[in-house]
Order: structure tokens, then sequence, then C-alpha cells
């Protein structure tokens, strides 16, 4: 509270804790900085082309990441917005919240 709103991301699940693949970014942040934290956090191998393919959709992630700012912002009674996990096929159809808390 004391900061604001902080986004916090990373692989989700066990992989969490195992990995220690968080990182973290304050707003306001544009969709060209979400992507660069993205594409050079801890997770960032996501979204790198592997075999001609990528595991996750770097632009519709950081405009859910975007849109998510925006909403924390927006509404300030939020105190915690959790998804996870957010799956995203890479490009094969839209991304998926499988699971989402807000605490109010």
């Amino acid at each position: 509270e004391i900061f604001g709103p902080v986004l916090v991301f990373g692989l989700g699940g066990i992989y969490t804790e195992i990995f220690q693949a968080v990182d973290f970014a304050i707003p306001y942040f544009g969709k060209e900085e979400i992507k660069d934290i993205l594409l050079k956090g801890k997770s960032g191998f996501l979204f790198r082309e592997t075999r001609g393919k990528v595991a996750c959709d770097l632009e519709e992630i950081a405009q859910i990441i975007l849109k998510l700012q925006s909403l924390a912002l927006e509404i300030d009674q939020i105190k915690e917005l959790d998804i996870n996990p957010l799956i995203s096929p890479g490009g094969n159809g839209p991304a998926l919240a499988v699971d989402i808390k807000i605490i109010i």
C-alpha cells in the first residue's frame, strides 16, 4: 500500500519457487517498457523463438499487463489481483486466465 500498485510476474506455480523466477514493475509503464521487462526478465526465454516457435505471445501478454495496470490504477480498492496461471498458447489462440483472485 505504501508504493501503490506493483506488478509481480513470473513462471507461476512451483516454478516460481524452484527457479526464483519473479520480476517486478511499478506503474506507470508503457507497452514498450513492459515488453522490454518481459524479454529481459527471468521468464524472458518464453518470448524468444525456439525452433521457429514461441511459447508465449509477447504482444498479447504485454497488452494484458497494460490492461491490468489500468484496472489497478483506476480502482484503488483493489488490494491484490492474482491470475495464476495465465496460459498463452504462443499465437495459437487467445491467452486464457485459468484462475483469478481479486482482494478488495
